[in-house]
């Protein structure tokens, strides 16, 4: 049974059509058909049956006609469409190849049609028979033909022969046109960039790149040792070794410097770095007395009785005979076991024994860096303890006074004890000038490291 709107038999509904041409329009019928082959329908709008979707769109007061067979060449479709809602839907094929353009790179074509035009674009791509696929649009007339034409823009920007077609709108009908061949829709035969590109890659000649040269390892190293060379030539002289041992401390047998490590807290002393297939320079043997230490600098032991210390700690006992020879060594301490005056007194000697004037050393020669400033600060506390030589001393911390300790460094300091973040911003205003530092002592290392001060 024909469903219709009123009870007129002869007023049924057209004819369900089975096959449709490979660029032709499903729309509403309008008023008005065009000459030539038979284009649009006739009649008032009646609503147009579309044999893909199977909607009804259903018109006004006149009644529907029926329609006209799609011309080669025919008119489109005429006068002012009538629908239910102001809504209309088209479908039309185009080559599959085309379907990646009109897509974009990761959608961005289509989702521009969809946004810029407001209409519904569905992209049926299962046809994979007949190398067409089939675009279907929906959406308010003027919508509709926003997304047609963005779509026929994109098929035909390779230069090719474009197709325009008569869709409802006012007036009679404009005549659709479409290539001779009809396997290629939208889009005439026109040489292809990329071929003709490929065609001018294969007539240039091709050009072997050189093979990278072989580096000589032996030959850079050589360079960076003499340039290294060269830098510390161009440093003022520097004395290292201070130490003079006493006949009692080296005649010690190694029985007796094992007894007594054992007996000081079980002192564990190793080289880190060893070369293998060469003997390591023996480890100096521990002083038992401060005058084994610092005989050669009374003033140095004249501080020490001041201090009321009666004999060195085991951490002092070993420390001291190797940073007195000028070696970097790496000490592990309890805490209250004087490590600060393990690496404090052979830091006076070090500035003191220089051959350069202090004056025109150009800045300080010792610099203790600390985790934070409650740790320095107590380390210029026990700096301040002792008088030797006239030595300055000064602690640099976030927190404090900038201005004051920019200024007390720019009147003339020997020490320096700081933490990372203000010896940073300091070094970076060029208010210190490290290069004139020649004592490094880290204390805390570890706990630094695990504070994130590394790059510092």
């Amino acid at each position: 049974m024909d469903e219709c709107w009123d009870d007129d038999p002869s007023l049924g509904a057209p004819a369900v059509s089975n096959s449709y041409d490979s660029g032709s329009y499903f729309h509403n019928g309008g008023q008005g058909g065009g000459g030539g082959g038979g284009g649009g329908g006739y009649g008032g709008g009646g609503g147009g049956y579309n044999n893909r979707d199977r909607d009804f769109n259903r018109g006004g007061p006149n009644r529907r006609g029926p329609r006209g067979d799609g011309g080669r060449f025919g008119g489109g479709g005429g006068g002012p469409e009538s629908c239910y809602g102001k809504s209309t839907r088209k479908s039309f094929q185009v080559q599959s190849r085309n379907i990646p353009r009109i897509i974009g790179r990761q959608g961005c074509n289509i989702k521009r049609i969809r946004y810029e035009s407001r209409a519904d674009v569905d992209i049926d791509d299962n046809n994979p028979g007949n190398g067409q696929s089939t675009i279907t649009l929906a959406g308010e007339p003027e919508n509709v033909q926003k997304a047609e034409d963005a779509i026929l823009e994109i098929i035909n920007s390779d230069g090719g022969g474009g197709r325009s077609g008569g869709g409802p709108g006012s007036g009679g009908g404009g005549g659709g046109f479409r290539g001779d061949n009809r396997q290629r829709d939208f889009s005439f035969d026109s040489p292809r960039p990329r071929q003709v590109e490929a065609y001018q890659q294969q007539q240039q000649p091709v050009v072997r790149e050189k093979s990278p040269e072989i580096i000589d390892w032996d030959a850079l190293n050589k360079q960076c040792d003499a340039a290294r060379q060269e830098q510390w030539g161009k440093c003022p002289q520097l004395v290292k070794h201070f130490y003079q041992e006493q006949p009692e401390v080296a005649n010690m047998s190694p029985d007796e410097v094992a007894a007594f490590r054992l007996a000081s807290n079980n002192i564990v002393v190793d080289r880190t770095f060893k070369d293998e297939g060469k003997p390591s320079e023996p480890i100096p043997n521990p002083c038992q007395t401060f005058e084994q230490a610092f005989h050669g600098w009374p003033e140095l032991l004249e501080e020490i009785r001041k201090a009321g210390f009666v004999k060195p700690s085991p951490i002092q006992a070993q420390a001291w005979p190797v940073l007195l020879k000028g070696e970097d060594m790496i000490g592990i301490a309890q805490t209250g076991t004087g490590k600060t005056l393990a690496f404090l007194l052979p830091a006076f000697i070090h500035i003191d024994g220089q051959p350069v004037p202090r004056g025109q050393r150009g800045g300080p020669n010792v610099l203790v860096m600390a985790p934070t400033r409650e740790l320095a600060l107590q380390i210029e506390k026990e700096v301040q303890k002792y008088q030797f030589k006239g030595i300055k001393a000064i602690c640099l911390y976030g927190g404090g006074d900038r201005r004051q300790q920019i200024k007390k460094v720019g009147e003339g300091v020997e020490i320096i004890i700081c933490t990372p973040g203000r010896l940073n911003d300091l070094v970076s205003a060029n208010v210190i000038d490290i290069t004139s530092i020649t004592y490094l002592v880290l204390d805390e290392a570890d706990r630094m490291l695990d504070m994130g001060f590394e790059p510092q």
